[in-house]
């Protein structure tokens, strides 16, 4: 009977404790592929700069596309529900194809502007739910016509898409002591511009990641080591020139990514790999080829 009470007493003693520690990392939990489900307080603000490393292969030409992107993300809790998120994207991206000159090109991308807020929230102990509403929008600052010596580049091959593109969507959080499950809806519908339209776009991120150090919360831990792995299912509508679809500009595809991140109190790094799982692309389309993110966040 003794021991029973002893036990409820260290009980008591210990969740606050734990509670307090779990909290003091919470602002940095958030997934390593997309940045839609970042959490921060009111008040607080996160930076986090990126570098993600992309490669693509057409398979009826051989052509392949390399891309290195260095997102700086940005996000701002306004109030305790209304969080502002910024990402403003510089990139350097390199094609060739067999027999044929290379090409390059290099600069700032489409900045994207996210309000998330937070319409519903339940704290229990030990766990946390949340459900948010988002609007977002890229924005064109990326040039689409730069040209070399062989005339104007592509669009795959410009740093950006000459684009406006709103997007409405949805992302919900399941954040307990072991771990987290972040879950992001998205529906992208890019504007008309000289007769172009981009093809709509379906965005499905999944991730969920798992503690691993310390097994057993205690005082004077200095950070927590996950094991994380991610689904960002994307589906891409054809692009479409004076009203008329351009054929095989289409896709579906899935990525799996397996990562791994280390959060302290002020600070997180993480990386992950992305590996095609699904691929419905056409033969002049390029396909998606295993590619890797690394990432490091600042908590202000």
């Amino acid at each position: 009977m003794r021991n029973r009470r002893s036990m409820a007493r260290r009980e008591r003693w210990i969740l606050p404790l734990v509670l307090l520690i779990f909290g003091a990392a919470v602002p940095g939990w958030s997934q390593v592929t997309f940045n839609t489900a970042l959490p921060v307080a009111e008040g607080r603000v996160i930076l986090r700069l990126q570098s993600r490393f992309l490669r693509f292969q057409m398979e009826e030409t051989g052509r392949t596309l390399e891309v290195l992107a260095f997102p700086w993300v940005a996000a701002w809790g306004a109030s305790s529900r209304l969080a502002v998120i910024g990402v403003f994207p510089y990139v350097m991206k390199w094609s060739h194809a067999p027999e044929t000159p290379a090409q390059s090109a290099s600069g700032l991308s489409d900045l994207t502007l996210i309000a998330r807020y937070t319409a519903f929230h339940r704290d229990r102990p030990g766990q946390t739910i949340r459900l948010a509403p988002l609007l977002s929008l890229r924005v064109p600052a990326g040039s689409s016509t730069r040209a070399d010596a062989r005339g104007r580049l592509p669009l795959y091959l410009q740093p950006g898409s000459g684009a406006w593109t709103p997007g409405v969507g949805v992302t919900f959080t399941w954040q307990r002591l072991s771990g987290q499950l972040d879950a992001a809806l998205e529906w992208f519908s890019p504007m008309t511009r000289h007769g172009l339209r981009l093809g709509r776009q379906l965005q499905w991120d999944l991730g969920y990641r798992r503690r691993i150090f310390p097994r057993q919360l205690s005082a004077g831990v200095p950070g927590f080591l996950y094991l994380a792995v991610e689904s960002n299912f994307h589906v891409l509508g054809a692009r479409h020139e004076d009203g008329t679809a351009i054929p095989g500009t289409q896709r579906t595809v899935w990525l799996v990514s397996p990562g791994i991140q280390y959060v302290t109190r002020r600070w997180v790094v993480e990386a992950a790999v992305q590996i095609p799982a699904f691929q419905d692309v056409g033969r002049r389309a390029f396909r998606v080829r295993p590619s890797w993110i690394l990432s490091f966040r600042w908590i202000v």
